[in-house]
């Protein structure tokens, strides 16, 4: 079997419609399609690569005639003009030549949006339109697909030319690898889950200007790839480039591609094995195999009552820090004469001295050693910050306490930024209850390893370094 080396060419293509002029398009994705084959074979030289194969992908909408920008504040928009077919078919030719400059390199050059006389206009739409994607391989024009979804940009960017939906196949082998082609919109459909058999496929290439994609429980049966096969997905979003890259699928066994359960919302979510903070990824960035650490405040507040005139609170500058808060109001009512250090009797022992008002909050963060696979124990570092207005309370007395596993420390002293610290450490048989007291105030959180199950895809790595901008390489064993 080959060694497969991929490309992923991901420039912000609607942004450049107006950025980039039209007659620098093609040239300049001639200069990348060149780079591309000399960064992968370079990639394929330094690992003794034997029988490497090589593919380009790039996003949509790369080619539009021109695009001009129309209106301005909340009625700005753009105008488009699509090429025709003549000018398609240069476009096609050059490409193809240059790809017959190669050996086992398949191009995916983006999209390219064209029209040409209607063979049955309507009113103003004289123009029938097409987003079509052309696969070059060493000199031959391999396939084209026609885009299927609608995305409304031919109606609401042009004055005459009405869309027209794809009818050609959206699966092409070479090489004996098959493969599969979506383009933005058609994943949202699962245009291409409908044409080829489940689980057939060595590679699905997804184009789109911008379309995320998912492969959770929902979203999986879209991607009709075999296990051990891969998903590339070049995206036009430079803010979301997450969205680009090559996933191996590896159904019910991967690392990545799990859906969040419900009862998990609300919980700051961290990889168990490295302590780093996760978030909902059906992308498959960053979700660790299986499992997570949960950590979420359980919140609880009550009023205390501590002597302020002869126990003053010492105070600093406060260092914010934590994600909870509780308040307290400290309280003392004149009731003694040796309490207020009084000669005599006051004549006004049921008035309430001035109150005194603080806050406690937690905050937790995994800790070293994270997760440990032998004994299931694990780690988290709380702490705790006394405050009142904006300054610190220092040399105050915290309370631990935990429910199905233990404190490091059960009673710490605040610092002069009014924080104690200590470490608790739980089991992954059992949530944990972390709680911290002063006078008569608590808070606490829960902290739990709690199983996601086998995800549906790992994200592959980047090869290093990288040479060429916005273009990321990746090598994809079969």
């Amino acid at each position: 079997m080959p060694q497969v080396f991929a490309a992923i060419f991901h420039p912000p293509t609607l942004d450049n419609l107006k950025s980039v002029p039209p007659e620098r398009r093609l040239p300049e994705m001639k200069v990348a399609i060149q780079q591309a084959y000399g960064q992968l074979a370079a990639y394929a030289s330094r690992m003794g690569a034997t029988n490497p194969f090589f593919i380009f992908l790039a996003p949509e909408y790369y080619f539009v005639k021109n695009c001009v920008a129309t209106g301005s504040g909340r009625g700005a928009g753009e105008k488009w003009t699509l090429y025709t077919e003549t000018e398609k078919n240069q476009i096609f030719e050059e490409l193809r030549a240059l790809s017959g400059k190669y050996k086992r390199f398949l191009i995916a050059p983006s999209t390219i949006s064209w029209c040409k006389p209607a063979k049955a206009p309507q009113g103003n739409l004289t123009k029938d339109g097409w987003n079509t994607t052309p696969i070059f391989y060493e000199g031959k024009l391999k396939h084209e697909y026609d885009k299927i979804f609608d995305d409304g940009n031919f109606s609401g960017k042009t004055a005459d030319v009405r869309f027209q939906q794809g009818k050609k196949s959206q699966l092409f082998t070479v090489e004996s690898l098959k493969f599969g082609i979506e383009v933005c919109g058609d994943f949202d459909h699962g245009n291409l889950g409908k044409e080829a058999r489940p689980e057939s496929l060595d590679f699905e290439l997804m184009l789109s200007a911008p379309n995320p994609h998912s492969f959770d429980s929902h979203q999986i049966a879209k991607v009709p790839v075999k296990n051990g096969g891969y998903f590339l997905h070049a995206d036009c979003d430079e803010k979301k480039s997450e969205r680009c890259g090559a996933w191996c699928v590896q159904r019910g066994s991967g690392s990545h591609g799990v859906a969040l359960p419900n009862e998990l919302l609300g919980y700051a979510l961290f990889d168990p094995w490295t302590g780093q903070m996760l978030k909902g990824d059906m992308l498959g960035v960053s979700l660790s195999s299986g499992s997570m650490l949960a950590l979420k405040a359980v919140v609880g507040q009550q009023n205390g009552n501590l002597p302020q005139q002869n126990n003053p609170l010492p105070q600093s500058n406060l260092r914010s820090s934590g994600s909870s808060w509780v308040s307290g109001v400290k309280l003392q009512r004149t009731n003694s004469l040796q309490q207020i250090g009084m000669s005599r009797l006051s004549t006004n022992l049921s008035q309430p001295a001035q109150q005194t008002a603080y806050g406690m909050r937690m905050a937790t963060n995994p800790a070293q050693p994270y997760l440990n696979s032998t004994d299931g124990s694990f780690n988290v570092k709380v702490t705790v910050t006394l405050t009142s207005g904006n300054a610190g309370l220092a040399n105050q007395q915290i309370s631990f306490r935990a429910g199905n596993g233990r404190a490091r420390d059960l009673v710490k002293t605040t610092n002069m930024q009014g924080e104690a610290e200590t470490v608790f450490t739980g089991n992954r048989a059992h949530p944990m209850q972390i709680s911290a007291s002063f006078n008569e105030t608590t808070v606490s959180y829960e902290a739990k390893i709690t199983s996601l199950g086998g995800g549906n895809v790992s994200k592959i790595g980047r090869l290093q370094p990288e040479t060429v901008l916005d273009m990321w390489s990746y090598f994809l064993p079969i």
